[in-house]
């Protein structure tokens, strides 16, 4: 089921890299402004762009989009 996955390059995997630190120094960006609520959010981007690009790296893919149906499996 290949629905939902992206196949990768060096260079996807370096513009993911790239966009998590962007998401990274608004975090911090933001602690410094007092908005936290914003730093969470721009902590978990920087976090799954890091998340996508290992798996891209090491997998050759990585999600593309969230399946909603796997979330009412529990």
């Amino acid at each position: 089921m290949g629905r939902g996955l992206v196949i990768g390059s060096y260079n996807s995997v370096e513009i993911l890299i790239k966009r998590g630190k962007a998401f990274y120094s608004y975090a911090l960006e933001a602690i410094d402004r007092g908005d936290y609520d914003l730093v969470l959010f721009f902590l978990e981007q920087a976090a799954q762009l890091r998340l996508k690009a290992l798996l891209l790296r090491l997998l050759g893919f990585a999600p593309k989009e969230y399946v909603l149906e796997s979330f009412w499996e529990f």
